[in-house]
């Protein structure tokens, strides 16, 4: 979950960087990372629109920041891993791209409301109201008025408050139930078992929880149910990374808003975590057990830099794992990284 920008995507996201010319093996992780999203079932009366609203949203800044286009490209993906049946007849108009039809948003829907309740445990109505955020979030992208689109397609779905009060239920229980290690180096700051969606990895020199401005920031919490919404995306629907971290920040952040946690003072904190983490000069004790998916997404020279480091840090995974609450609220590691 590293906060930085990645130019990566923008300039040598095809592998076709001169700079780069490793052997094909070496390339392999990357390249595996990167052409997931080519993979798959497609929906072609679905293409004209998405081309027609991508083309009318800006191009993203940050490729881990909340982003509009990054948002729309997630939900193209994960409609178009769906089954869906029959053509998209009924449309709505929209403000970015002529008339938006309306299956590939519904199916969205139904595909992360499944997705939050069997990988993540949630109970229906509060993965619903977690799904319902998304969908939202998405139809505005689109230039769709939500409340023609919840009438067009006869649904309700829940309001502000019930998404705000699943919001706190999901944050609580993951945090709660996840298996959380804050024993480890984590480069990107968090992260989660290569298998198992359920064990987080937390770097440990970033404090559970924190005051800023004389509010507790519950770190901890949030980036747990980041990781886990991430986690279940990429088992779920085999995106590329940053169309999961797309739908998991934007999660974490309406969690943020549930709990009346200040976005800002809480994204300044993660920033400056991400970049004393980064300023380390050496890996040296990272799980083999880390997911490294998110990590082979970007070639940029320092990350694939990053990468060999983290290659050469792995070590033999020793479980350190415990419920969010049971583990102490500060660092585990000295500033520098270093183990204690």
């Amino acid at each position: 979950m590293l906060r930085r920008l990645l130019a990566a995507l923008c300039g040598c996201a095809l592998l076709s960087c001169p700079a780069f010319a490793d052997p094909a093996t070496s390339l392999a992780p990357f390249r595996d990372a990167m052409s997931r999203e080519t993979q798959g079932r497609r929906f072609p009366a679905y293409d004209g629109f998405h081309d027609r609203w991508m083309r009318r949203l800006p191009a993203p800044t940050d490729v881990l920041g909340v982003e509009p286009r990054l948002l729309a490209q997630a939900q193209k993906i994960v409609a178009a891993r769906a089954q869906i049946v029959g053509a998209p007849t009924m449309s709505l108009p929209s403000r970015k791209a002529g008339r938006a039809p309306l299956a590939p948003f519904a199916v969205f829907y139904e595909s992360l409301r499944g997705t939050f309740e069997r990988r993540l445990g949630l109970a229906p109505d509060v993965a619903a109201a977690l799904a319902a955020e998304i969908e939202r979030q998405s139809i505005e992208t689109a230039g769709v008025d939500p409340a023609r689109y919840y009438a067009a397609l006869g649904v309700s779905r829940p309001d502000s408050v019930a998404i705000a009060a699943a919001l706190r239920t999901a944050t609580d229980q993951l945090w709660r139930q996840s298996r959380v290690d804050h024993a480890y180096e984590v480069p990107y700051v968090a992260g989660y078992d290569r298998d198992a969606g359920e064990y987080v990895f937390v770097d440990c020199a970033v404090p559970l929880a924190t005051e800023r401005n004389g509010r507790i920031l519950p770190v901890g919490p949030l980036l747990v149910i980041h990781e886990r919404v991430e986690k279940a995306m990429l088992q779920d629907y085999r995106t590329v990374y940053p169309s999961a971290h797309q739908i998991a920040l934007r999660i974490e952040k309406a969690a943020a808003a549930a709990l009346g946690v200040e976005w800002k003072a809480y994204d300044d904190l993660i920033t400056e975590l991400s970049d004393a983490i980064s300023a380390r000069t050496q890996v040296r004790d990272v799980s083999a057990r880390l997911d490294l998916q998110p990590y082979y997404t970007f070639l940029d020279a320092d990350n694939r830099k990053l990468v060999a480091g983290i290659e050469k840090a792995l070590t033999p995974h020793v479980p350190h794992a415990a419920p969010g609450p049971d583990l102490p609220t500060g660092a585990a590691c000295p500033s520098d990284g270093g183990k204690p």
